[in-house]
C-alpha cells in the first residue's frame, strides 16, 4: 500500500493500519460510541470529508480493524477493540499538552466526558457531581437535528468515575460552568469562580482532583 513505512518494526505495523490522517479518530469514534453509519460517525468528525472518511473505512475495514453490518454501520472488530488501549494511552498522554481550546475547535461532548473521567482516574474522589453548562451551544452536537447536552453527569465511587450526558439523579453538588471552564479543567487549569449549589466541600474535592486550588463561589 501507498505509505507504507517498510519497517519490520510494530509501531510503524501499527502505522501503517492506522496512521493516516482520520484512521485513528474513526477507531475513536467506534471506542467512545459504538456502532455507526459513515455519516453519524462524520458528526463526531466535524473536518473530514465525507469522501476521505469513506476511504478510509474502506482501508480499516480491509485491514479487518473494522467490520460493517447490513444496516450499514461499522463496528470495531476484535483486532480494531485491541486498539483501544491505544487510544487510552494517547488521552492520557496529551490531558497535560492539550493548552486552551482554539476558536474552530470543535469540543464533542463524548470526548470531553472521556477526557474527565482519564483526569479523574486513580482519586479517592466519591460523589455525584452534575456540570450545568452555561453555554451548550459551544459544545458540537453529534446526534444530528438535536441539541449538545446542557448537563453531565459524574458520579465517582472507588472503583472508578463515569460520565454520561444528562441530569444526575439527587447530586451531591452541582456545579455551573461553560464549555470553556471545563475544558480548562480537562487541561489541569482552575477556571475562576465556579459556582456551585450543594455540598461546596465536595465540589471543592472534585475541582482540586482535576485542577490547582483556587476560589469558588457558592450560590444558594
Amino acid at each position: 500500500m501507498k505509505g507504507e513505512y517498510r519497517q519490520f518494526c510494530a509501531i510503524a505495523r501499527t502505522l501503517d493500519l492506522v496512521g493516516r490522517r482520520w484512521s485513528l479518530l474513526a477507531v475513536r469514534e467506534l471506542a467512545l460510541r459504538g456502532p455507526l453509519t459513515a455519516g453519524a460517525m462524520a458528526r463526531g468528525l466535524p473536518e473530514v470529508p465525507v469522501s476521505q472518511l469513506v476511504q478510509r473505512l474502506a482501508e480499516l475495514e480491509a485491514a479487518g480493524v473494522v467490520a460493517s453490518g447490513a444496516d450499514g454501520a461499522y463496528a470495531l472488530t476484535e483486532l480494531g477493540a485491541g486498539l483501544e488501549p491505544v487510544l487510552e494511552a494517547l488521552a492520557r498522554f496529551g490531558l497535560g499538552r492539550l493548552g486552551d481550546a482554539q476558536p474552530g475547535d470543535a469540543v464533542l461532548p463524548h470526548v470531553l466526558m472521556r477526557q474527565l473521567e482519564l483526569r479523574l482516574e486513580g482519586t479517592d474522589l466519591a460523589g455525584r457531581f452534575e456540570l450545568r453548562l452555561e453555554d451548550p451551544e459551544s459544545l458540537w452536537s453529534v446526534e444530528a437535528g438535536a441539541p449538545a447536552p446542557d448537563r453531565l453527569a459524574l458520579v465517582a465511587r472507588p472503583d472508578g468515575v463515569t460520565a454520561r450526558a444528562g441530569a444526575c439523579l439527587e447530586p451531591d453538588a452541582t456545579l455551573r460552568l461553560t464549555v470553556a471552564d471545563c475544558c480548562a479543567l480537562v487541561a489541569g487549569r482552575r477556571p475562576p469562580g465556579t459556582s456551585i449549589e450543594g455540598d461546596a466541600a465536595l465540589a471543592e474535592a472534585l475541582l482540586s482532583s482535576l485542577a490547582p486550588v483556587g476560589p469558588l463561589a457558592a450560590v444558594a
